[in-house]
């Protein structure tokens, strides 16, 4: 029941959680905006926004990234095998780590598999076609309209979020260790936004 138990501050409505793999609808809604404003369309594909792609980066297309079917391998495990102690790998990183790998899972669009990958891909798209960061996207598109006034991204800049809840691993004895550093937290679209029970609520009705 606690946000931070070394404050001793209690979760309220206002406290604004990690929503982890939940950021994805922000991430969704953010491409659909954009298609809305005729800047992007589900048919683009991802050679369409960068450059040394392998040639499948030819064949897969916004949509499949948005309903998983792209085939785009995994960042994150390379990228836990190239960081050293004190790194914290950015979006170009990820994006690098993605070019580097030769052929997909499978052929685009001819299966479906869950991909974290496939967002943040998504995020670097958004940033390339309205010229604004992930974040700031969201912030003027989404959550400043809403009123979703503590809803904010964890991204490489670092903002302070309000009301912030901490992660804690349980130990015996109802014992609790602070968890809530990873040094791919600030790589963001599959994840990264912080919100609220009241915040989200806005969102839902929204």
């Amino acid at each position: 029941g606690m946000a931070d138990l070394g404050k001793k501050m209690p979760i309220t409505p206002q406290t604004n959680f990690r929503l982890a793999s939940l950021s994805k609808q922000f991430t969704a809604m953010a491409v659909i905006i954009l298609i809305e404003r005729k800047k992007l369309s589900l048919k683009n594909k991802l050679s369409d926004f960068f450059s040394g792609f392998p040639a499948y980066g030819n064949k897969v297309s916004v949509r499949q990234l948005l309903t998983h079917t792209a085939g785009i391998p995994d960042h994150e495990k390379p990228l836990y095998r190239t960081i050293r102690p004190g790194d914290e790998p950015t979006m170009a990183d990820a994006l690098d780590i993605l070019k580097s790998q030769s052929s997909p899972l499978f052929p685009p669009g001819s299966e479906y598999q869950y991909s974290d990958s496939g967002y943040v891909l998504l995020a670097l798209i958004i940033e390339k076609v309205s010229g604004l960061t992930y974040r700031e996207f969201l912030k003027q598109n989404i959550f400043s309209p809403l009123s979703m006034i503590g809803s904010d991204v964890l991204d490489q800049t670092k903002p302070k979020i309000k009301n912030r809840a901490l992660g804690y691993k349980t130990l015996p004895k109802n014992k609790f260790k602070l968890f809530d550093y990873d040094p791919l937290n600030y790589i963001v679209g599959d994840e990264g936004v912080y919100s609220s029970i009241n915040d989200m609520a806005k969102w839902s009705r929204a």
